[in-house]
């Protein structure tokens, strides 16, 4: 099983896990097209893609015989939700959910959960034993995190080599991203420390700037604060 299958696959053994997904057939797409028609039930057709460090997922819900637009479309939205906070090792960078259409080739309603998800990056999703720390006080309301190195700098390449030989004016620097319902975050310039493994591990991060602040609405219609942080040091102990 290749890593990209091995993702896929705690990905949907995770959402099925919670029971309330148990009556979702998960197959692999051909053109996003089920081979069975009509379509009986509710069937997610998986495809997924690799571009680099990011997998691109696209889960298209159908609803077969018997299954209303709204029915689909709840139920899409359920999904969508139980699949951001699938336990997986990788780190669930944005999702998209379609609006509901109607395919008349297999005469059934569908919706896309599209997914972006960040391999070779480190993150956690928030729970009792991972907090944020500002000068030794913890941080409220945050629901994700992680970061990413970056090496910043003019590459050189040799012809038909896929890596490059040596950098010029190269900088390394961290690009963190924090999902949190709470600005209190913002405070945190001089640097913040992320405590995880019951106070196991600590990794700080220092010399700190906000690069960007969005907004969203999740599916309880709260409103996350996406904070993109750019810091120059990272010290693990």
């Amino acid at each position: 099983m290749t890593e990209l299958e091995s993702v896929i696959d705690k990905l949907v053994r995770s959402v099925k896990q919670k029971g309330t997904f148990e009556n979702i057939r998960f197959i692999n797409a051909y053109n996003l097209q089920p081979a069975e028609k009509p379509v009986e039930g509710f069937l997610a057709v998986l495809e997924t893609g690799e571009i680099g460090d990011v997998i691109k997922l696209n889960t298209r819900l159908i609803g077969g015989s018997g299954i209303s637009g709204s029915q689909l479309g709840y139920t899409a939205v359920e999904l969508a939700a139980a699949l951001k906070e699938a336990d997986t090792d990788t780190y669930i960078d944005s999702i998209v959910l379609s609006e509901t259409k109607y395919d008349k080739n297999i005469t059934a309603f569908y919706r896309d959960i599209k997914l972006s998800l960040l391999l070779g990056a480190g993150g956690f999703k928030h729970d009792s034993y991972t907090s944020i720390l500002i000068n030794s006080e913890p941080v409220s309301g945050i629901t994700a995190f992680k970061w990413e190195e970056i090496i910043d700098g003019v590459s050189l390449y040799e012809f038909n080599r896929g890596e490059p030989y040596a950098n010029i004016n190269s900088k390394k620097y961290y690009e963190i991203t924090v999902e949190t319902k709470e600005v209190s975050l913002l405070n945190f310039e001089n640097g913040f420390t992320l405590a995880t493994g019951k106070g196991e591990k600590a990794i700080s991060f220092f010399d700190c700037m906000i690069n960007k602040i969005s907004t969203s609405l999740n599916t309880k219609g709260q409103i996350i604060y996406k904070v993109t942080i750019i810091s120059d040091k990272k010290v693990t102990a």
